[in-house]
């Protein structure tokens, strides 16, 4: 509220649809504030800031990922290495990303972030970046070939009939490529559902 518009207007472009959301209401429900006020909030909001956030929060870069696409990236990692960076996440992230886990892997999952000791910043920031850089190169890879993910989101706006007709003609072309399109379309409704 204290930005220029074009500032604020830039910084609201960067948060997700929620945090838009949520920010806007929380601007209609202040109202207008004195410049002492606004002074005040961005003292506190500075020394805040200044004792809990002077690194990055670990596993932070995974906020913006879908927890499907998490879940491609880690489904192969060490039991420990996914619970710590479980226990890192926003818990109703950290929940879905369980709950697309294999049913066997589970509970030995969730019994490593109950049973987990403090574990020291490097390690954190090491297991960290060593996942971001994955994701990245792995992302870069995709860019092209997510051929499966344009189609799903192109059929979840398509009449019912007509994208199943549409996917049984191409299974007899590309049966994993269809049975991939299939997975992301449920993935996409039980979202939608859930939400």
């Amino acid at each position: 509220m204290s930005l220029p518009k074009e500032t604020a207007s830039q910084l609201m472009g960067k948060l997700t649809p929620q945090q838009k959301q949520l920010v806007s209401a929380e601007i209609a429900n202040v109202g207008p504030l004195s410049g002492d006020e606004q002074d005040s909030a961005i003292n506190d909001f500075a020394a805040a800031s200044q004792s809990s956030t002077a690194a990055a929060r670990p596993f932070g870069f995974l906020q913006e990922v879908d927890s499907q696409d998490v879940l491609t990236f880690i489904i192969d990692e060490h039991p420990q290495t996914i619970a710590l960076m479980l226990s890192h996440l926003q818990p109703a992230q950290a929940a879905a990303i369980i709950a697309g886990l294999p049913v066997d892997r589970r509970l030995d999952i969730v019994r490593r972030i109950a049973g987990m000791r403090p574990t020291s910043r490097e390690i954190v920031h090491e297991v960290d970046k060593g996942l971001e850089n994955r994701m990245s190169v792995a992302a870069r890879q995709l860019d092209n070939e997510d051929s499966a993910g344009s189609v799903a989101a192109i059929l979840s706006f398509t009449e019912q009939g007509v994208a199943r007709s549409l996917l049984e003609e191409l299974s007899q072309e590309q049966p994993h490529l269809v049975e991939e399109i299939r997975r992301r379309l449920e993935n996409a409704r039980s979202r939608s559902t859930a939400a």
